[in-house]
């Protein structure tokens, strides 16, 4: 999380929306132990790595938290972005931020557990999911493969996934390394699912 652009009181904290149509927007989100929003930096490079794929896109924000990558993608011309999150507070203040975008027509928000609704089918793939799970979560490895096994990704979608930078993961052999960065502690990839 870059210092200069998030801040913290005492019950709501900062970041601001990086490009497209609400650059240097910001957006609150709950200041939660677990909560650990994507810096500008690594937002930046992710987004550059996924450039005109994001055009009209159905993205998937689980694990949302602060809804820094959903709001980033819908700024950037995502069509549509569905956030889960299994903390309550954390899911109104997503709505809240929504409403404040006047974004409501592009985004669902739910409390859910991420792990539970990926073990079940998928009706229509999203073209890009986003994976930022608390850093404790060692779950990495079954969510990517209920992503594939149920087809939650589109055949030429991406999934980003961030970790701590110390951790092994392990992606399975249903996943091609597209794009990777190590940097400030923390670890991203950009996925595609094998043909």
């Amino acid at each position: 999380m870059a210092s200069s652009h998030c801040r913290t009181s005492m019950s709501i904290s900062q970041l601001r929306i990086i490009g497209g149509k609400w650059r240097s927007r910001k957006i609150n989100f709950l200041p939660e132990p677990t909560l650990r929003p994507t810096g500008d930096r690594l937002r930046e490079t992710l987004f550059n790595w996924l450039g005109p794929s994001l055009r009209q896109a159905r993205c998937l924000d689980a694990f949302a938290g602060s809804g820094a990558l959903g709001f980033e993608a819908l700024s950037r011309g995502a069509a549509f972005c569905q956030f889960w999150d299994n903390n309550l507070k954390v899911v109104k203040q997503l709505k809240e931020t929504c409403q404040t975008l006047q974004a409501q027509e592009l985004c669902q928000i739910e409390k859910a557990d991420t792990q539970l609704l990926l073990n079940q089918s998928c009706g229509t793939p999203f073209d890009i999911i986003f994976l930022d799970p608390p850093f404790a979560n060692k779950s990495l490895s079954n969510t990517l493969d209920s992503i594939f096994k149920n087809h939650w990704i589109s055949p030429d979608g991406f999934v980003s996934v961030e970790a701590d930078a110390s951790d092994k993961l392990d992606f399975g052999l249903n996943w091609i390394i597209h794009r990777s960065k190590v940097a400030s502690g923390v670890q991203i990839h950009l996925l595609r699912p094998v043909e």
